[in-house]
């Protein structure tokens, strides 16, 4: 993406953060939200970010970023960004291309059978393996100690269908493997990691938006079967004003509550993505 057309675009998201509209918290902290819910007396979940400090640090590197300023450390960030998603794709393609009796069982699904396989491996031993695997590496970071096996953790999470986040992180999983296979991949696109994070991301949101130039709309839509997603076209002026038009029907049928009054008023000037 050209410089201008970032600078462009992070104005349209200060513009987004000045006004109120939250901050959802990672997959991986959403991951934890619904381990503590699912084993102790708080049954709630949290996907909103309720660190005030970390969300003034977010807005204040979105206004940097609308005026062209880019900190040492944002660029190290998104260097390391880089480099760990390097690091996944190479290890997820080593990981996979080991499994052959697995792919070939893969490549037996089609594009129209592969929705009901996820609705059924998933919540099943593959899916509560895979989940194990992920609980086993974030719980230990977020200082959490299950007083149950991960395993049975893991059942237990993928039982559950509020659970948005663990059945959206394996369900992706499932699918990205699944593309690998009947596309005979010898690695997994670059893109993957980067899709993935977002798609995890976005599983207690309504409405998914993308500009989909590598399949993240299929990714998106198996992962998470109820949520919407819409397509940015390139070609459009106004991100903000498109976002907006593209919001109404959805609040007109009362399937998301107005936010007209919280978001910047649409200027395709500042709000141009391309």
């Amino acid at each position: 993406m050209p410089k201008s057309a970032g600078m462009r675009l992070f104005t349209c998201v200060r513009k987004f953060l000045s006004r109120g509209v939250p901050l959802l918290k990672t997959w991986e902290q959403l991951v934890v939200e619904e381990v503590i819910a699912e084993t102790t007396p708080r049954s709630y979940i949290s996907p909103l970010e309720e660190d005030a400090s970390f969300v003034r640090t977010i807005r204040t590197a979105a206004q940097e970023l609308s005026f062209g300023v880019l900190r040492p450390s944002v660029q190290d960030i998104v260097s390391k960004r880089k480099a760990v998603n390097k690091n996944v794709g190479e290890a997820a393609t080593l990981d996979t291309l080991k499994q052959e009796e697995m792919l070939s069982h893969l490549r037996t699904f089609g594009p129209y059978e592969i929705a009901a396989y996820l609705d059924r491996e998933s919540v099943g031993e593959m899916g509560q393996a895979l989940l194990t695997k992920y609980l086993i590496q974030i719980l230990p970071q977020f200082g959490v100690n299950p007083s149950r096996p991960t395993q049975e953790l893991a059942t237990e999470l993928l039982s559950n269908p509020r659970n948005r986040a663990v059945r959206a992180l394996v369900r992706n999983d499932m699918y990205q493997t699944w593309d690998f296979a009947r596309r005979n991949r010898t690695d997994f696109r670059p893109c993957v990691p980067d899709d993935s994070y977002h798609v995890a991301n976005a599983s207690y949101c309504q409405v998914f938006v993308t500009e989909d130039r590598d399949g993240q709309t299929e990714a998106a839509k198996h992962a998470m079967p109820d949520l919407e997603v819409l397509i940015y076209p390139r070609e459009q002026a106004g991100l903000a004003r498109w976002l907006l038009q593209s919001l109404d029907p959805f609040i007109a049928e009362q399937r998301l509550r107005p936010i007209a009054p919280v978001l910047p008023d649409p200027d395709p000037s500042d709000c141009k993505a391309q």
